[in-house]
């Protein structure tokens, strides 16, 4: 009878170390299965510059079963309203937190998605602009990013003959002077997508002076003066991967995706923009 009860603990003492280890497993794979909590801070989130970024870095965080937050933040923010706003979200129950400079670092060399913009100036004229005059819209002159496509696109057109009469993108006091109070020019860059849709409703409205228009975009209004004929080229960076990449690198899974072949900017025209090769990337900025 003793030996008996011996083994009648000795299997409920197995069936409760079982029913623990049960516990412990479903509750591991609870926790794998939760949805880490991004949250991602951009300059004015809502700005339609976004959309093609934003759509990469939600159809990602759908592939790693993560929530993504995006937060905005003021143009004129300095590094203490970044890391209080930082805080903030790791204190509201963020698991991670992308900034526009991460983003900007994933992304593509923005000296060379200047210097694509210049050659596809120098290409629609042949390489013949000599004696053409330049103007250079840019929206942030400050920002990195303008400073590096500038680059670019004078060093594609360095050798050119052209012009530049007037510059927002370089000089002591790079002041924004809105483009219908320039010079006229024949033609004009715009480095980044509020330049470009800036100079396009001027366009449209036949207040840019008869130039024509050369810029950098990222959104369906920019796509939308290319179709009409207001601008003539544009350089679209391939803002999808970039938003993709940048939050599977916070899981260290980046490398894996399969992207290194593909382009980090394309160049259209009106007559290559509903190409079959330009379908995706115009899919992204619609979303």
């Amino acid at each position: 009878m003793k030996r008996e009860k011996t083994i009648f603990l000795l299997v409920e003492l197995l069936l409760g170390l079982l029913v623990a280890a049960a516990f412990l497993l479903l509750r591991s794979v609870d926790q794998r299965n939760k949805a880490e909590k991004v949250s991602v801070i951009l300059e004015d989130s809502e700005n339609v510059k976004w959309s093609g970024m934003k759509y990469g870095i939600r159809m990602a965080a759908q592939d790693q079963n993560a929530e993504v937050f995006f937060v905005s933040i003021d143009t004129d923010w300095t590094d203490d309203t970044l890391d209080a706003l930082i805080s903030e979200e790791i204190a509201g129950g963020a698991d991670a937190v992308l900034t526009e400079e991460q983003l900007i670092l994933e992304g593509p060399d923005q000296t060379a998605i200047g210097y694509a913009l210049g050659r596809a100036v120098l290409e629609d004229y042949s390489g013949g602009i000599q004696g053409k005059t330049l103007g250079i819209l840019a929206e942030d002159p400050d920002s990195e990013v303008t400073m590096l496509r500038n680059q670019g696109f004078l060093d594609a057109v360095q050798d050119s003959g052209a012009d530049i009469l007037w510059s927002c993108a370089e000089g002591e006091d790079r002041e924004r002077i809105p483009a219908e109070e320039q010079p006229a020019v024949d033609l004009v860059a715009a480095l980044d997508d509020e330049s470009t849709r800036e100079a396009g409703r001027l366009t449209a409205a036949q207040d840019l002076h008869g130039a024509i228009l050369y810029g950098i975009g990222e959104s369906m209004e920019s796509i939308y003066y290319l179709d009409s004929g207001r601008a003539e080229s544009l350089v679209i960076p391939d803002s999808f991967q970039t938003g993709y990449k940048a939050l599977l690198s916070l899981s260290g899974s980046a490398d894996s995706i399969g992207t290194a072949d593909m382009p980090a900017y394309y160049v259209v025209n009106k007559d290559t923009l509903f190409t079959e090769e330009n379908e995706g990337i115009l899919l992204t900025l619609s979303q």
